[in-house]
């Protein structure tokens, strides 16, 4: 399998680098036989139409390839230094952790942080909410795991300065579970966690022990008749 990507890979080299610089064959050619006096014109064309196009099409790649790295990088929003205009977000949960937007006229994204609240100071205008992230801290104050909230609306939401705007989420949230058997006795389950606005909810969890998580079935009693520990995988 590595030896088939490496071959693929030297392919695409070979083919960007004669796309790039195979013009200049047709271009000697042509230089060749004008200095004998024996036509070249067409080599010459030739030429000209191939670095023409190889310049757009390298040109419009590094451009394309330049702007989705600008899209992509996200950059940390810091109040106090941030010369703009500003509003404020009500988020459905409080708690310490990070939220992340996109202002989309400006084509940005911000991380803002925020620690032991409901609500944060983020960038006026026109954004996209992307996630919304939550630590979960143990008693003795440390990190032990978080909480992931995934935006399913994909409306932009509009923010004068000084507006103040409440993020639709939170509890109660909904826990749908779907199993089918796999080969022999196993069982696959597919876990999904929504908030009460329909974002997706991901738990995910920091533990020194490594201890596998635990599976409960519970009976229409409300009684649990079965446990065990889920296997990775």
């Amino acid at each position: 399998m590595e030896v088939f990507v490496i071959l693929i890979g030297i392919v695409i080299f070979a083919f960007l680098v004669g796309l790039s610089f195979g013009w200049v064959i047709p271009l000697v050619i042509s230089l060749v036989k004008m200095s004998r006096k024996t036509g070249g014109k067409g080599w010459l064309m030739v030429a000209c139409v191939w670095a023409f196009s190889a310049f757009v099409l390298v040109g419009g790649g590094i451009y394309s390839f330049t702007k989705a790295q600008r899209r992509m990088a996200t950059e940390t929003f810091n109040e106090a230094t941030y010369a703009g205009d500003r509003a404020t977000l009500i988020l459905p949960i409080s708690g310490s952790g990070s939220l992340t937007l996109r202002q989309v006229a400006e084509n940005k994204s911000w991380q803002v942080s925020f620690s032991n609240t409901n609500s944060v100071t983020v960038p006026a205008g026109v954004m996209r909410i992307w996630h919304l992230s939550y630590d979960i801290k143990n008693k003795e104050g440390e990190t032990s795991g978080g909480m992931n909230c995934s935006f399913a609306s994909n409306e932009d939401l509009e923010a004068k300065a000084g507006d103040i705007l409440t993020l639709q989420g939170g509890t109660p949230f909904t826990a749908a579970i779907t199993a089918k058997r796999a080969d022999g006795d196993k069982l696959k389950i597919n876990y999904s966690l929504t908030d009460v606005a329909g974002n997706r909810i991901t738990y995910w969890s920091v533990s020194s022990d490594n201890k596998k998580p635990k599976f409960e079935a519970i009976g229409p009693d409300g009684s649990c008749f079965w446990s065990d520990h889920l296997e990775y995988g």
